[in-house]
């Protein structure tokens, strides 16, 4: 099957495409509009039933731009949403209210990600789009590198941090984001979107769980880590790696300049970076208990092994 998805700013994309696309039909393409791509992208994400190898993924990376990207911080509750919020206070990061309302708006809000409505989430991919386009057009003129943050940056009302997941109450388990459509979202909005995967040991984040009462009681937050924690790795599963780059709450500096570079921070010096890491961490201290989750948490310490190993090596 093939998803043909006609853009303004450039030929075509196909997604799960097998054979090549006719000029005729690469012709006919010319006139639709950024947010029929969108709706097209969206529709498709649920009839794309193509087989999977190491060298052919569901989204392939095509818009790399030196210029101006867009970051997604992607993680767990508890995996440095917040250090990510200060981190980015302090550094030369745009911010759209407006892009991350659309994102996710509220518990059940008509945001991409927060609605259980169909019809409301492909109109928020087709605003998604609208905005990503116009705020990367609002900055080709400004000077040097420019970073867009669509989650942790600026404001978080009403759109909390986009964690996995977002939000309390009892459906808190479906309040998720999407990177899959989001990747999709990016190529047809013509934007370069990083992804920044936020990590931590799986035993400190049931422990942050429980003393935030998140969770009611173990079992649950186990269950909660673990199932999230899957959710989130096969969702990165399906995309080019060149989308994804990695960040370990255990060791927050080690990676920081690769981070810097991947985000497009190309300005900003590593060594002021690490300067605002020790002013700002706050290290875990829940290894006490922690040792005996093990057992109880060895899905989610094997998925987190798999995020590790892929993403952050």
């Amino acid at each position: 099957m093939i998803a043909l998805l006609c853009l303004p700013s450039f030929v075509a994309l196909a997604v799960s495409s097998q054979a090549p696309v006719p000029a005729a039909v690469r012709d006919s393409c010319e006139d639709v509009s950024v947010a029929a791509a969108a709706r097209s992208l969206l529709q498709s994400q649920n009839a794309h039933t193509g087989t999977r190898t190491p060298h052919r993924y569901a989204v392939t990376k095509k818009v790399v731009s030196s210029k101006i990207r867009f970051v997604f911080f992607a993680g767990l509750e508890g995996t440095g949403h917040h250090f990510w919020q200060e981190m980015l206070r302090r550094l030369s990061i745009s911010h759209s209210a407006d892009l991350s309302q659309e994102l996710f708006n509220r518990r059940h809000g008509p945001g991409l990600f927060s609605s259980s409505d169909e019809q409301v989430r492909e109109a928020s991919a087709e605003h998604v789009v609208e905005l990503m386009s116009e705020m990367q057009k609002n900055l080709s003129s400004a000077p040097g590198c420019n970073v867009v943050a669509l989650n942790v940056g600026g404001i978080t009302r009403p759109s909390g941090m986009m964690s996995y997941p977002n939000f309390g109450g009892r459906d808190r388990m479906f309040q998720n984001p999407d990177m899959f459509t989001l990747a999709k979202l990016a190529e047809a909005a013509g934007i370069d979107l990083r992804i920044v995967l936020l990590t931590r040991q799986p035993a400190s984040l049931v422990q942050s769980e429980l003393d935030r009462s998140y969770e009611k009681d173990l079992s649950h937050a186990v269950r909660k880590v673990s199932m999230t924690l899957s959710l989130l790795s096969e969702q990165l599963d399906l995309l080019d790696p060149a989308y994804v780059s990695c960040w370990s709450y255990e060791d927050p500096g080690a990676r920081i300049s690769h981070l810097l570079s991947f985000m497009g921070l190309c300005e900003e010096d590593s060594d002021h970076a690490r300067k605002i890491i020790k002013e700002i961490y706050k290290p875990s201290n829940h290894s006490s208990r922690s040792n005996s989750l093990r057992e109880s948490l060895d899905t989610g310490f094997q998925i987190h092994e798999h995020l590790l190993a892929k993403w952050c090596a």
